[in-house]
Formats: C-alpha cells, structure tokens, sequence
C-alpha cells in the first residue's frame, strides 16, 4: 500500500514537536535530571528536522507549522504532567518510545522512503536508546507508578459506584441532603473496603515475593555456580555476547549481594524496591476512592436536587473519569480516546441503570420519600 508521505512525515514531525517541548519541560522542574532530558531533546529535535525535511520537499517548499490543535495538545501533556507527577508520566514516555520504534520500523521498509533509509536507522537507534534510558528511570520509580495506578483505580471505582448509587437515590428521594447522606455513606463503605483489598493484595504479593527473595538467597550461597549459569543464560537471551554474560555471571559469583540482586532481576523480573507497600498502597487507593466520590456528591450536598442534581452529578462524574481513563491508557500504552469512551460508557450504563431502577420504585411502587 502506497505511503502518503505529506501525511507521513507531518504526523511524525508533530509527535518529534511535542516530544521535544516535554523533554525540555522535564529538564527545567527536574535539575537532577536536567542532563538526560535536554540530550533527549536534543534527539528529538533532530528527528524533527528529518521529517521537516520531507514533509517541505513533499509538499512544495512549504514547512510544517504547530496548529492551535498541536499547540493545546502540548498545554493539555503539560498540565497532565503536573497532575500525575513525573514518575508516572515517565511510564508514558517509555510507552511512547516503544511505538516510535515499531512505528519508524515499518516506515523504514517502505519504498516510498528508501532514500531516506539510512537517516530514518539513525533515529530508530536514537529511539532505543530513549527507552532504554526512560525504562531504566521507570524501574527507579516503580513503586510511585504502582501508588499511581492504585489511586486511579480507586477513583475510577468510586466514581462509577457513587454516581450510580446517588442518581438512583435521587429519583426517589426528594431532599438532596437524604441523597449526599446516603452518597456519604456508600462512599465510605466503599473507601474502606477499597483500602483494605488494596492493603491485602499488596501484602499477600509482598509475601511472596519476600519468600522467593529468602529462597534466592539460599541457592546463591549454597550454589552460587547453578545461580551463575541461570543469570548467563538470561543474559544472554536479552541479547548479550557469550563472553559479556560470562563476564557477569563470574562476577556476580564472587559477589552474594550482586548475584542475588542479578537473580531477582531475571527470577522475578523485579528488584527489591519495586515491590508495593502494603501501606502506601491502602492510603492510596482509599483516599483516592473518596475524593472521586466527592464529585457525583457535590451537587447533592449544594442542595441542588432533582433532575438537576442528577444532570450536574452525571456531568461532574465523566468529565473526572474521563481524566482518570486517560491516566489509565497512559499508563497501560492503550489508545486514550477508546479507554475514555469505554469507561464513560460503562459509568453511564450503570447510572442509566439505578436511574431505571429508582423509577420503577417510585411509579410502580410508589416509593418516593
């Protein structure tokens, strides 16, 4: 299939636009970072200027401009930025890179682009060294990412349970005090059930993990040579020279502390600081329940009933889901746009559905209180 390589090269040089912008943006909050950032956006910037290249010799000498819409893009990444932190947001970095690699692999092999083949492997190499340095801060920051996604999915529980709670509620309820009272109420049931999973299934991982960590240690000082060979052989799965692995796996032998952290590394595919706190993960994933739980309340709690208070509910809810979905998606390298219309779909599915509910009760019934 022919490539339209205007349409190719724009869409390229936008992604290298805001890539750049980010990564300069990270350098100045983050001194302590500021020297691999900048030389990443220098990469980029570079890139950039391949696919400004192409993109005027393909359509007339005319040169690629930001529009308002790339421009925004850009604010809305940098606020985002602000909001989830760097250390989530570096997951979406590292997330990124990797489609920039399948993405210019595939373009790299197209006819169309062949004179500019060798320039195009220039910056493939350029994007594996962006993800191996993004994926060697995203292992530092593990622990932050994990806090993250449980304090996202927390919010996104709550939000889709208490709005669906309230707006039934509000059909047959005509004070809104009734309706934020019986929102509270379900909000902090749920708040602490959310924290107490939360707090058990970090623990019980943590237990096994620990126990693994126990039993790692043992083989490497009762076998430190059957340890070895098992860290070679990984090593040199991920694509290092015999004689590389041989070097470390040697190493590693005469070293405990070494070779255990190696065997965590290619066991379990962790290191020990990446492993989640029970504790941080409760207090996460509660409070985050109860601050989505906030926004189906609000209006209730205003005194706003009524359809009203259920169109405002409904309302504040999707556009706090809508946000929440799209950390999501970012952190789980899916598209945004079909994470935000699936959740949002399913909360006003659920909301449709106790709304349903409660009017049946009240016609039927003739419940209404």
């Amino acid at each position: 299939m022919p490539v339209d390589l205007k349409k190719v090269s724009k869409s390229f040089w936008e992604d290298e636009y805001i890539a750049t912008r980010i990564y300069r943006s990270i350098a100045a909050r983050r001194k302590d970072k500021a020297q691999l950032f900048n030389q990443l956006a220098d990469m980029e910037a570079r890139h950039g200027l391949l696919w400004e290249k192409i993109y005027t010799e393909k359509s007339g000498n005319v040169k690629p401009k930001a529009s308002l819409w790339l421009k925004t893009k850009l604010a809305l990444f940098k606020l985002l930025l602000r909001i989830i932190g760097l250390s989530a947001f570096l997951r979406y970095l590292e997330l990124s890179e990797s489609s920039a690699i399948r993405a210019y692999g595939e373009m790299m092999e197209a006819p169309e682009l062949q004179e500019y083949r060798s320039e195009i492997k220039d910056v493939i190499r350029d994007e594996v060294y962006h993800e191996t340095s993004l994926l060697s801060e995203v292992v530092k920051v593990k622990g932050d990412i994990n806090n993250v996604r449980n304090a996202v999915y927390g919010m996104v529980d709550s939000l889709v349970e208490v709005m669906a709670v309230v707006v039934g509620l509000a059909v047959v309820l005509v004070n809104p005090r009734v309706v934020a009272l019986g929102g509270i109420i379900s909000a902090s049931a749920g708040t602490l059930s959310m924290s107490a999973g939360a707090y058990l299934s970090a623990k019980s991982q943590r237990d096994v993990v620990e126990g693994k960590i126990a039993d790692l240690s043992v083989r490497a000082r009762v076998m430190p040579e059957r340890t070895a060979a098992r860290i070679k052989g990984q090593l040199m799965a991920w694509g290092l020279s015999s004689q590389l692995a041989d070097e470390v796996a040697g190493e590693a032998e005469k070293n405990h502390e070494l070779e255990q952290s190696l065997g965590m590394a290619v066991d379990l595919g962790l290191s020990e600081e990446s492993v989640e706190d029970p504790i941080s993960a409760a207090k996460s994933a509660g409070l985050y329940y109860f601050i989505g739980a906030l926004a189906p309340i609000a209006p209730f709690v205003a005194q706003v009933g009524g359809r009203l208070g259920i169109a405002l509910a409904i309302v504040f809810s999707v556009a706090l889901l809508s946000i929440a979905s799209a950390v999501i998606a970012m952190l789980s390298g899916v598209s945004i746009r079909r994470k935000v219309f699936e959740m949002d779909a399913v909360a006003l599915a659920a909301a449709a559905a106790t709304f349903a509910i409660g009017f049946v009760a009240r016609t039927f019934l003739g419940i209404s209180v």
